[in-house]
């Protein structure tokens, strides 16, 4: 069993994630339930190469990195097991917001679940469904809500 240490970056994570801020643009909570300045933030989030659009694979990207992050215990599933003794009622909270990625009930996450999952802020901003959100979809879709 490998054990991780949670660094600041990981901590930072775990808080962001129990607010709900980067499950949005990797598939947990409604994209209706956010604010447009919350979506664009995210998809910012997403853009890994900074060049104003932010395609699928970024986002596959991210789900990936925070997949790594919840999967401590390195078995290829999130979940209780993975629970750091600081910070964990920040992973407990990340994880509720997480389930909806939990395709077949289980009680985990796998890899693949994370990856597959819908992304509703993506889709409601990719307008033209080409799998890659622009900034003037981003702005189309703040001046639409």
């Amino acid at each position: 069993m490998t054990k991780k240490t949670v660094s600041f970056a990981t901590h930072r994570a775990f808080v962001l994630a129990a607010l709900g801020v980067p499950l949005v643009i990797l598939g947990a909570g409604s994209a209706a339930a956010q604010s447009a300045d919350e979506v664009e933030a995210l998809l910012k989030q997403a853009d890994a190469n900074r060049d104003g659009q932010v395609t699928w694979a970024e986002v596959v990207e991210l789900r990936t990195k925070m997949f790594s992050r919840l999967d401590r215990n390195g078995d290829g599933y999130a979940d209780k097991s993975d629970r750091p003794r600081m910070f964990g009622s920040k992973f407990d909270q990340a994880m509720t917001k997480a389930a909806r990625f939990d395709a077949d009930g289980d009680g985990r996450i796998s890899k693949a679940e994370m990856i597959e999952a819908e992304a509703p802020a993506f889709t409601k901003a990719d307008a033209n469904g080409d799998k890659i959100v622009t900034t003037d979809e981003i702005s189309a879709a703040r001046s639409a809500q």
